[in-house]
């Protein structure tokens, strides 16, 4: 969000677009951290701002309202939902090699039901409750036979909080099958921490029973 200004400060002059995926806070909470006034100006440098929602729309302009942060004439805020390429995945299944990524898995999931999640690892994609999730709904419900397949794709390896966080699924990972073998239970986590092209993910999407995505909260909805 600093980047708008920055530039500006080197004497670019150059139009300058700036995307936000991520849902925009709350004046309330906006307002709490020390530099939203800094933070609001230097989006306001940028000639084109744009947002996911028309919520998210609403909370950055009541933001600059409140922030008395002025919007200069003839720069633009828009609301523009991204998303994916819909014609592309309806007809992967088309595809030779997703043919091919099928047939390979399938011989292992005879006679399970698949559940399946994907992500990056990012503290915001909830992976860990999603975990303790299907754990508590195998107990509960004697889900046997099922296997839960969360998909994770590296993501920010270089910051501690996020290795963190890998350690933390790897663990709750490794917990979560031991207490279901000791149960003598037939339900399993098969966690794959890589990243997977177009053709293998599309190939779990079509075995998948179930897509599970549970994100605390997130831009994409």
């Amino acid at each position: 969000m600093l980047l708008p200004q920055a530039l500006r400060d080197l004497g670019i002059q150059n139009p300058i677009g700036f995307f936000l995926h991520t849902p925009f806070p709350p004046q309330g909470h906006f307002a709490a951290i020390s530099s939203h006034q800094e933070l609001l100006a230097s989006l306001a440098a940028a000639n084109l701002r744009g947002l996911q929602t028309t919520r998210d729309m609403r909370r950055f302009q009541a933001c600059t309202r409140a922030a008395g942060v002025p919007l200069p004439h003839g720069t633009r805020s828009k609301v523009s939902p991204i998303g994916i390429d819909f014609t592309e995945y309806s007809s992967a299944d088309s595809l030779a090699d997703v043919q091919q990524y099928m047939r390979n898995l399938r011989p292992a999931l005879v006679g399970q039901r698949v559940v399946l999640s994907v992500s990056r690892l990012d503290y915001t994609k909830g992976i860990i409750e999603q975990l303790r999730g299907f754990a508590r709904a195998v107990d509960q419900h004697s889900l046997q036979h099922t296997r839960y397949h969360p998909i994770v794709a590296p993501s920010r390896e270089a910051r501690h909080e996020y290795r963190a966080l890998q350690r933390a699924i790897e663990k709750t990972v490794k917990a979560i099958n031991a207490a279901f073998h000791e149960k003598k239970q037939t339900a399993q986590v098969s966690y794959a921490y890589r990243s997977h092209g177009f053709e293998e993910l599309n190939a779990w999407y079509r075995l998948a029973d179930v897509l599970l995505t549970t994100p605390y909260i997130d831009g994409m909805k």
